[in-house]
């Protein structure tokens, strides 16, 4: 994996999250590239049914354009998946994630999360 530090040490909407969401991203970062979509993180299946729940009705754009609280909804879904891989607890996951996703350092597209220098 590239880890270009000058980048993540300039970064100033990661700069702007705290010591635990930058933590739960350098863990995340290694699970997106080991992923099966290289800066994608994909839910399974059984994890994809609770997404109906928090965005009824919503086509692909619109998932993108999510209020606070269905991103918070979402954290919690992801943290339960990716606690498996992390060093830890469900909660401080999901709040790095919130922090994250609310800072746009990663983003969800979908069914996925994604960290966009990763992708492209």
């Amino acid at each position: 994996m590239k880890f270009n530090v000058k980048d993540f040490m300039t970064d100033q909407k990661l700069q702007e999250c705290g010591p635990a969401a930058n933590g739960v991203y350098i863990h995340i970062l290694c699970v997106l590239f080991n992923s099966e979509e290289r800066g994608k993180y994909l839910l399974k299946t059984e994890e994809i049914k609770q997404f109906a729940d928090i965005l009824p009705q919503q086509n692909a754009r619109q998932t993108n354009q999510q209020t606070e609280q269905q991103i918070k909804s979402i954290c919690r879904i992801f943290a339960g998946r990716l606690v498996k891989h992390l060093p830890f607890s469900e909660k401080e996951i999901e709040d790095g994630l919130s922090e994250l996703t609310c800072n746009n350092v990663l983003y969800f597209e979908g069914f996925y999360l994604c960290q966009k220098r990763m992708i492209k």
